[in-house]
């Protein structure tokens, strides 16, 4: 272009020349398919779709690809084809993977199961009979040794022990003992189970025969513990119980048992003991006598 020449003398300037016009290109426009393949991408792992949305994602990214690369600028979008290509790829292989996964599990579970299935056996319905269970009973266990004595006041009581020694040196033992104190000595043998024998020992509660028996060393002796030595003694008299008075030198001088009074209370028992340990107690029941009362001195001194 060339520079222009100035006006000719008495004429105006030229005008400036006009500015060329700037041509509008619009943006180029996005590919439908690459939007596609983007949705279909995220789809793919969000939604868990996996294969079904990945690859049809990937396959329309890689023809957005191509068609924007043969349109000279005009189409858009060739980064949601790109985004599109790789979700789609991903969500293929991470979902795809889950649902080999478990698939494999179904079919192991499935392969192990039995092939067929046996009902059991019917049994045929039969009616219910109550049977009332039978008490047991049980029996009390027997016991070891005597009762203990009640309350007895002054009197001294003392149980003889099989751990003791024998029953003839416990009895001298316990001899020596009253003769120290100034007191006599009664041997009362009793059996464990003697209905008799816990009467007489529950009266030694009642004030009556502790103050007949104030002076009395009072021995009991178990003859379920002492079975072979009560012979050697003099003990072994039938039925319980039975009351022994013995001297210095152990031998057993006189000897009565319940039968002498009519209830075993202490009202019965009291005078005959009280006579008996005096040495002034004559009749004894069983005699030919035995129908007339045995006469009792209750002042008659120990």
């Amino acid at each position: 272009m060339y520079p222009q020449q100035p006006p000719p003398p008495g004429y105006p300037p030229y005008p400036p020349p006009a500015m060329p016009q700037a041509i509008f290109t619009p943006p180029p426009q996005n590919d439908g398919k690459a939007i596609a393949s983007l949705v279909l991408g995220i789809l793919s792992i969000v939604m868990c779709f996996g294969p079904l949305a990945g690859i049809p994602g990937a396959i329309l990214g890689f023809m957005s690809k191509r068609d924007i690369g043969r349109s000279g600028g005009t189409l858009g979008g060739d980064g949601m084809a790109l985004g599109g290509i790789i979700t789609g790829i991903l969500g293929t292989v991470l979902v795809g993977g889950f649902w080999i996964f478990y698939i494999a599990i179904f079919a192991a579970v499935a392969a192990s199961a039995p092939s067929s299935y046996t009902p059991p056996p019917y049994t045929p319905y039969t009616a219910y009979t109550y049977t009332a269970p039978v008490p047991t009973v049980t029996a009390p266990p027997a016991p070891t040794e005597l009762k203990p004595m009640p309350y007895t006041g002054a009197v001294t009581v003392v149980d003889l022990r099989t751990g003791g020694g024998s029953l003839r040196t416990q009895i001298a033992l316990e001899l020596g003992s009253a003769k120290d104190d100034g007191n006599k000595l009664l041997v009362i043998t009793a059996s464990r189970k003697c209905t008799a024998c816990d009467e007489v020992f529950s009266a030694f509660a009642s004030y009556d025969l502790q103050k007949a028996l104030y002076n009395v060393r009072v021995v009991r002796v178990d003859v379920d513990a002492f079975p072979s030595e009560l012979a050697g003694l003099g003990l072994d008299k039938p039925l319980q119980p039975w009351f022994y008075k013995f001297d210095d030198s152990m031998k057993m001088v006189d000897s009565i048992s319940a039968d002498e009074w009519d209830d075993n209370n202490a009202w019965n028992i009291a005078p005959v003991l009280k006579a008996f340990m005096a040495g002034t107690y004559k009749k004894r029941a069983g005699t030919a006598d035995a129908g007339a009362k045995p006469k009792i001195q209750l002042s008659d001194p120990f």
